[in-house]
């Protein structure tokens, strides 16, 4: 007896044995017809998922195909050697999916990738042309690209109720990719104190690593700094103009070279504008430049104005922008009345508290400067010390002034300066405080430093601790008028008397 299958999108049929008997020509003759009969019918009603039509023969000859209780004729189960397994390979490679089944099975073996049929048997269903159905069942696929990837189902099939199957997977390593990168609603351009949010997905095998970088100037090149978070989002809340610029999406699977992905992010905000000098110094006969820079987005428009008066392009002033510099350049005349005295352009702090308070300023003056005046007190106080340090020379009219105040006691004071060319005096500076610490100066110094050691050197008798006492009481009232060192000197000798006879008792 035979089984007839019918393969798919085609009406040819082939039979497989299913028993050691011998068929009779009446049998194979109820067969065909029943093929002729449903060949047809079953082409025009078969779906995606019935790739066979089993005629059976056996109801009206009483001949069981399976095993019943009388125990006619036995069909072994359908089985498959092979586990399920995940396979990895590489783009080029090729490969043979094993599918074993017991050397005397006589089931057909069907191969499908991701439920779509490659073979039946040895007959081509699919137009893959990299698969090859092999004699030990074997699947081969060979020239391996990405699309192979998926699930490779194996089936045994023997009847509708006896088959089996396993699943093999075919992973390919791919080099990443990157298929999207944007912000969030897509917008590019947004305003200060908004959040950025980014989002970046990226393919291959294994999954790809994404990481977060920025665009930087870095020793006058243009380079990469990483943020630091790593994942498909990337969000920074409440945004400076710092974090404008470009950010880069770089992924990474060690499968050939990265991948990575530029968004550009823009920022709006309302004009900042910086001045290069408060103090311009000029002199008759002499081009000076004024400077501003000015930040905005979108661009600002940005004018000069003297004396609430709008200035405009002449003989006398021109007008020049460099990028976000917007530089006035003015010739000085009488008619224009421009700061001739020096100009303090920097007052230099101590780095930390000392002793001697050494003190640095510059003072920019186009013509020679005649004298410096420095002036401190302490804070509280209301009268200025005066002292008048050297002048020396200048570089590119700009005066470098030191000077060492020294014997000042701990506290807080108050510094400020200011130059005399032949113009006249420039304004102060600003005032700057400064920290002094304590000195220690002279015999009162050292009646203090005795005093301290005094302290170290703990008396052992009541003779000692009643010396101690007095000499202490001697050391507090030393800097007092000669009355009371009179005064104290005869309350010395009284002791001292007292003492003596204490002990000429004992």
């Amino acid at each position: 007896m035979y089984r007839v299958f019918r393969l798919l999108q085609s009406s040819n049929f082939y039979a497989v044995p299913i028993s050691d008997g011998t068929s009779t020509n009446a049998e194979e003759k109820d067969e065909n017809l029943l093929a002729d009969q449903d060949g047809e019918e079953d082409m025009q009603g078969d779906t995606e998922t019935n790739y066979y039509d089993e005629v059976e023969d056996s109801a009206n000859k009483g001949n069981p195909q399976v095993s019943t209780e009388k125990g006619n004729q036995v069909e072994a189960p359908a089985r498959i050697l092979t586990p399920d397994t995940v396979f990895e390979k590489d783009i080029g490679d090729s490969i043979n999916l094993p599918c074993q089944t017991p050397p005397d099975d006589d089931g057909v073996i069907i191969w499908y990738k991701d439920g779509a049929i490659l073979f039946q048997g040895t007959v081509p269903m699919s137009a893959k042309n990299n698969n090859q159905f092999k004699e030990d069942n074997s699947l081969r696929v060979f020239d391996i690209t990405a699309d192979d990837e998926g699930q490779y189902k194996c089936v045994c099939v023997k009847s509708k109720t006896n088959e089996v199957s396993i699943t093999h997977t075919l992973k390919v390593r791919v080099a990443p990719s990157v298929v999207e990168l944007h912000s969030k609603d897509n917008q590019t351009v947004l305003s200060v104190g908004q959040d950025l949010v980014l989002t970046c997905h990226a393919k291959g095998y294994p999954e790809p690593v994404i990481s977060w970088h920025k665009e930087i100037l870095k020793d006058g090149k243009m380079a990469n700094e990483r943020i630091g978070i790593t994942g498909n989002t990337l969000t920074i809340q409440n945004i400076s103009r710092k974090d404008e610029g470009k950010y880069l999406c770089f992924a990474d699977n060690n499968v050939g070279k990265p991948a990575r992905s530029y968004i550009n992010i823009e920022l709006t905000h309302p004009p900042i504008v910086s001045i290069e000098k408060i103090t311009v110094n000029s002199d008759k006969d002499m081009d000076t430049e004024l400077k501003c820079t000015v930040k905005a987005k979108p661009t600002a428009t940005v004018i000069w104005l003297r004396n609430k008066v709008n200035l405009k392009s002449s003989d006398h002033v021109r007008l020049h922008n460099e990028g976000d510099d917007h530089i006035l350049i003015l010739k000085v005349e009488k008619s224009i009345n421009l700061v001739k005295t020096p100009a303090v352009l920097e007052f230099i702090k101590p780095d930390k508290p000392t002793r001697d308070l050494v003190l640095t300023w510059k003072v920019e003056s186009k013509t020679p400067i005649k004298e410096h005046e420095l002036q401190y007190r302490k804070r509280g106080e209301t009268e200025w010390k005066s002292v008048k340090p050297t002048v020396h020379g200048e570089e590119d009219g700009v005066y470098v002034i030191k000077y060492t105040l020294t014997g000042l006691g701990e506290g807080t004071y108050e510094t400020r300066c200011r130059s005399q060319n032949r113009h006249g005096w420039s304004d102060y500076s600003d005032i700057t405080v400064v920290e002094g610490e304590k000195a220690h100066h002279g015999k009162h110094g050292n009646k203090k430093q005795h005093k301290h050691h005094n302290n170290k050197e703990k008396p052992t008798t009541p003779q000692d601790v009643a010396l101690a006492q007095q000499s202490e009481k001697e050391s507090n009232v030393g800097e007092s008028k000669n009355s009371s060192s009179s005064s104290s000197g005869s309350f010395l000798l009284s002791s001292i008397a007292l003492l003596y006879l204490y002990i000429y008792r004992l």
